[in-house]
Order: structure tokens, then C-alpha cells, then sequence
């Protein structure tokens, strides 16, 4: 089934109206509230970008570019990640169906199909982390896994789940969505993965996702932060065209129509509550755990095991590519 044929096309309301604070295969709905990390904690309260700014509504605190950063430790086993995925994730953010997003000219219709494979990409997600919870010897890296299988099958696949009933797709149609060929791929993959090495290499494929969503939504926060409307500006020169104003020969310039405020991207009207979900402080705290968790499983590893991590890390790094690509073609 197509976005098509789940009424993707038909629908052209704002993703507010339609219920779109369903952040995609994220942690930010799973469980973030269990997570002790405040917003100040993580710097997130030091971008002070508002919406009102830009003449819309105002926008939560959201996390300053490069927050996503806090909590990596130099030397690290994630910094080393990191490292080996600049490229990957530089290409990421400037992907079409990105930037697509981040200045709101992304066609409603491939938003809906990126959303309904990424509804059924949820349920292998949620068994990447089961597996985790079974591959763990540690009571407590158990209990993380196993609050994030909770929040997405009751919690994030809900928000979905609301998300497309005001869309007018019906949970059997959603259900129905077969996955695409690229996201088949990447959930076998993370699944092989889970199942064939231990809770370090679950961690290093979560991760990959979690946190280059984090880092895609603060970049386009900081990049596209909108403009306030003008009063008798030019919306194209910025020559002043109020009455009694001079041009720059000094005659009386013509009348001009105010400039109209330019919403950021955190601020537009449809994908707004998409960019706020993972750019906020309680997304930013989830991740800060899985940071932390990833370094702790990868504590006493030797130098071939770290490298596997890497690996597995980069692997998941070229699929969000891959995701990114297949939603901005529909391709099934």
C-alpha cells in the first residue's frame, strides 16, 4: 500500500491541526520523563529563538545546534562514532527531504508516505530493543531497554496512530503498509545485529538513529530561525517604503506591502511540531542516556570489539541515509 492509497495526498492541513507532535522512530515520547537530565542541565534552555519573533505562535525552549553533542567524551567510543560518520550525517541534513522540512516546502505527500513506513518501522525498532533487554546481564541496562519497548508500542505508535486517523487513514490501512525495500533492509540489519552480538551492539544501532534525528532538528532550528514581519519593508530589496521614506537617490520611494512574517522552521504550520519533537530538551535527555549506556557497555572492550561498534554505528548511519532517500522518491 502507497501513501496514495492511504489518503496521503488528499490531506492538506496543518500538521498542528493534525495532531503531528508524533515525533518519527523517535525516543522523545519513550520514555524521556524517566530520564533525570533537565533542560538546563543539558543546555537546551540557551536557545532563546522564538516564534513570536517570526509572528506565529511561540515555540518551546528548544536545544541550541550542537547540543547534541553534550555528553560525548572525548576518546570515547561514541566520539570515535561520531568521526566516522561526519559525511554521512553532512549528507543527511542536506538531503532534499530534509531540507524540504526544515524550510517547510516538503510536499505533504511524501511526508505521508515517510510517516507510514516509519509507523512500521516501529515494531522492529521495539525488537531491536526486546532483544536488548534479553542480550543484557546488567538488572538496570534491562530496565532501559525494556522502558523503551514500553513507550513505543504504547506510547509513540499511539501518537502515530491519532496522527493518522486525522490524516483519514485508519489503523488496519497504516497496518497494511508494506515495508519498503530500503527500510526492510535496515530493520533485518539492526535485527541480525541484535540478535548474533550483545547489548553494546544494540546500543551502537540505536543510537544511530536517535541521535542524528537530534542533530538534524537542532541544525535546521539554528538555519532557518524565520523573520518577523516588517511594516512598510520590501519583502524583496528591504527598501524602506513607508510614507514620507527616501529610496537611496532621494525621492520619495513608491509604496510597498508590508513583509509578511516568515515562520521558522520550528514555527511552520505543518512541520513545526516534527522539528520541535526532536530538538527538544526531554528528546536531548533521552539521548544523553543512550550515550551514557553506549559507553558503559563499551567499557573493557577490546580494540576489534570497539571498531564492530563503529561499524554497526556507520552501517545505521548509511540506512538513515537510505530512509531519507526512499521517503524522498516513495520508493517502495
Amino acid at each position: 500500500m502507497n501513501a496514495a492509497d492511504a489518503g496521503c495526498a488528499a490531506n492538506t492541513q496543518p500538521a498542528a491541526d493534525a495532531g503531528c507532535a508524533a515525533n518519527t522512530h523517535s525516543a522523545a515520547d519513550a520514555g524521556c520523563a524517566a530520564n533525570t537530565h533537565s533542560a538546563a542541565d543539558a543546555g537546551c534552555a540557551a536557545n532563546t529563538h522564538s516564534a513570536a519573533d517570526a509572528g506565529a505562535q511561540p515555540a518551546a525552549g528548544l536545544c541550541a545546534e550542537h547540543a547534541w553533542r553534550e555528553g560525548i567524551r572525548p576518546g570515547g567510543v561514541v566520539s570515535r562514532m561520531i568521526a566516522a560518520t561526519e559525511e554521512i550525517w553532512e549528507n543527511c541534513h542536506r538531503h532534499p527531504f530534509v531540507q524540504g522540512i526544515a524550510d517547510g516546502s516538503l510536499d505533504h505527500e511524501k511526508f505521508c508516505f515517510y510517516m507510514l513506513q516509519d509507523y512500521v518501522y516501529l515494531f522492529d525498532y521495539a525488537r531491536v530493543f526486546a532483544i536488548g533487554v534479553a542480550k543484557a546481564k546488567d538488572p538496570e541496562v534491562m530496565r532501559i531497554f525494556a522502558n523503551y519497548v514500553q513507550q513505543i508500542m504504547s506510547g509513540e505508535m499511539d501518537i502515530h496512530r491519532g496522527y493518522m486517523k486525522r490524516l483519514g487513514i485508519s489503523p488496519e490501512d497504516a497496518e497494511r503498509t508494506v515495508p519498503s525495500l530500503d527500510n526492510l533492509s535496515y530493520t533485518s540489519y539492526m535485527i541480525r545485529i541484535a540478535y548474533d552480538d550483545g547489548a553494546a551492539e544494540v546500543a551502537a544501532a540505536i543510537l544511530s538513529c536517535a541521535l542524528s534525528y537530534e542533530a538534524i532538528a537542532e541544525r535546521m532550528v539554528a538555519e532557518h530561525p524565520g523573520t518577523p514581519a516588517r511594516p512598510g519593508i520590501d519583502a524583496q530589496s528591504g527598501i524602506d517604503a513607508r510614507p514620507g521614506a527616501e529610496n537611496g537617490d532621494g525621492h520619495p520611494a513608491a509604496a510597498r506591502p508590508d513583509a509578511a512574517a516568515r515562520p521558522g522552521a520550528a514555527d511552520h504550520p505543518f512541520y513545526g511540531e516534527w522539528v520541535q519533537g526532536y530538538a527538544s530538551p526531554g528528546y536531548h535527555a533521552a539521548n544523553l542516556e543512550l550515550i551514557d549506556l553506549t559507553e558503559r557497555l563499551a567499557e573493557g572492550l577490546d580494540e576489534a570489539r570497539l571498531q564492530h561498534l563503529i561499524d554497526v554505528f556507520v552501517n545505521c548511519s548509511r540506512y538513515e541515509l537510505l530512509f531519507w532517500d526512499m521517503a524522498w522518491e516513495m520508493r517502495s
